[in-house]
């Protein structure tokens, strides 16, 4: 292996990520040159089956396999990649002559939204310690830091659990992408709950806020004159100043016509770093959820929705007058409506 040509290709692609726009096709084309260099120097690719999922008290923690296919959506990496290169130069000029410290909560086999950075970076300048809860990733991101010469770049790292860890460094940039669309199954919120508050007020958690939010959509054709979509309010809003578990259930009124809409769905937004956002559609963490199949007789109807936190985070929905429960979840093209829970 030539690992003076890595280190240039990795380069070359993470700064043409940076600066290629919305230019998807490219942006396909870079995480794959990336993601074929960071397997030169580990056992762990997107398609292997060598561990499997943790189940945590807090959600699922995705195996070292799943964690690496991450990389390979390529929207969902360029903006991450972007948020946090651009955190880490706000940070680099705050303060000016000692370094930037950085916790990486959830490395993944890679650690992907700072190895392919650091090539752009002066180790002198920052400092990152990793945390993962998985021995195969953190034992896997390790190689591939050493094996591309980067470790002085590496402080300390932390086989532990994010929604446990205890901080002791005075870090500037805490990342943790550690979730899926409408928050459920993994353990971001659990983690943003127990990291954050341990943070400085000017420290910087990545992503900086993650809301999803509930519209009234149409199911095929809509009658002339009427509306494909309508927009109801944010349930849920997860940032440094929402962090309690009583933030994150609501109750909003339906309207009283539906303008031809016919359900409800939940759609995620995360705002990474500043103007740096994945909105509806972007990637896998903003694909559309379905909460409630058919809202036929329920004009003026109050729902109330709640996140459920534990090992299977989602969100739940009441209808409140006919107390009926539902449960978001994502339905594939062709499959049937199976969301109203039996409670």
């Amino acid at each position: 292996m030539d690992k003076t040509l890595d280190i240039k290709n990795l380069e070359a692609a993470t700064r043409e990520i940076l600066t290629c726009e919305n230019d998807v096709g490219l942006m396909y084309q870079l995480v794959h040159e990336i993601y074929h260099i960071f397997c030169k120097y580990t056992s762990i690719d997107a398609y292997g089956q060598l561990d499997s999922d943790f189940m945590l008290p807090s959600g699922k923690a995705i195996s070292s396999s799943s964690a690496a296919h991450c990389l390979l959506e390529m929207k969902r990496t360029a903006i991450f990649f972007r948020g946090i290169y651009q955190a880490i130069q706000h940070k680099i000029k705050e303060k000016s002559k000692s370094k930037v410290l950085i916790l990486y909560a959830g490395t993944g086999p890679y650690a992907t939204l700072v190895t392919a950075l650091f090539p752009l970076l002066v180790s002198s300048e920052v400092s990152v310690d990793l945390l993962e809860i998985n021995p195969v990733s953190l034992r896997s991101a390790t190689d591939v830091i050493t094996g591309l010469g980067l470790q002085a770049f590496i402080g300390d790292s932390y086989c532990s659990d994010a929604t446990t860890f205890k901080i002791e460094k005075p870090y500037d940039i805490v990342i943790s992408e550690t979730m899926q669309a409408a928050l459920k199954a993994e353990p971001q919120v659990a983690i943003m709950q127990n990291l954050i508050p341990q943070l400085s007020s000017d420290a910087v958690f990545i992503p900086q806020k993650i809301t999803v939010d509930a519209a009234l959509v149409a199911w095929g054709q809509v009658p002339a004159g009427n509306v494909h979509r309508m927009e109801l309010d944010t349930i849920m809003m997860v940032d440094k100043w929402h962090l309690r578990s009583e933030d994150y259930q609501c109750n909003l009124t339906l309207p009283d016509s539906f303008g031809g809409c016919s359900r409800v769905d939940l759609f995620t937004n995360i705002q990474v770093y500043q103007q740096h956002v994945l909105d509806e559609n972007d990637c896998s963490l903003n694909l559309p959820f379905k909460m409630i199949m058919d809202v036929y007789g329920m004009e003026r109807e109050t729902l109330h929705f709640e996140y459920k936190q534990g090992a299977q985070p989602y969100i739940l929905c009441k209808a409140v007058s006919c107390n009926k429960y539902y449960k978001a979840i994502y339905i594939r093209p062709r499959e049937g409506s199976l969301d109203e829970l039996n409670l």
